[in-house]
């Protein structure tokens, strides 16, 4: 349970600092390896999945990509703000995590995506054990920048696999 509520902890944190944006790329700018975002007080440091979204949405090769923002952040700067004006009209979502300590450009999508969080996921998940009336044990719980990880076992469907396995194993 522990698992869990730790979970439930740090996905409510983030669901607070979440802010979606559909900007045109006309009011997007790169300054200092930073997204700035017309009319938004805030600029955003992109984090790899961001990076890696600008780069495609952009047309960028991803290992010219990188070395810019290795060698040359001011070249990547540059470049940026050059295919952001070159795709004008353009629309995407930026989506973005603001607090305290920073502000974070967390991905770089269409703006037709989908924006599901992993909270809304993790809810939708627990509401369809809870429905089902099947009691479940969490194995593990954990959240990193691109997926949301649930094991869960339920005791009372729990089978010792090795006779269902036995003749598929030996063919």
């Amino acid at each position: 349970m522990e698992l869990l509520q730790s979970l439930v902890s740090n996905l409510e944190q983030k669901h607070q600092q979440k802010a979606d944006y559909v900007v045109s790329h006309s009011n997007l700018i790169m300054n200092e390896g930073k997204l700035l975002v017309a009319h938004q007080p805030h600029s955003y440091m992109p984090n790899e999945i961001c990076h890696e979204g600008l780069a495609e949405k952009l047309g960028i090769p991803m290992q010219y990509y990188k070395k810019m923002r290795a060698e040359r952040p001011e070249l990547l700067d540059l470049s940026v703000g050059h295919w952001l004006k070159h795709t004008e009209g353009t629309k995407s979502l930026v989506r973005t995590y603001e607090t305290a300590e920073g502000n974070i450009a967390r991905a770089f999508l269409s703006n037709s995506y989908l924006a599901l969080d992993n909270y809304d996921v993790l809810f939708a998940a627990l509401d369809a054990v809870k429905r089902s009336g099947v009691r479940v044990d969490i194995v593990d719980a954990q959240v990193t920048d691109r997926r949301l990880y649930l094991a869960v076992t339920c005791p009372e469907v729990e089978v010792d696999a090795t006779n269902l396995l036995k003749g598929y194993l030996e063919r």
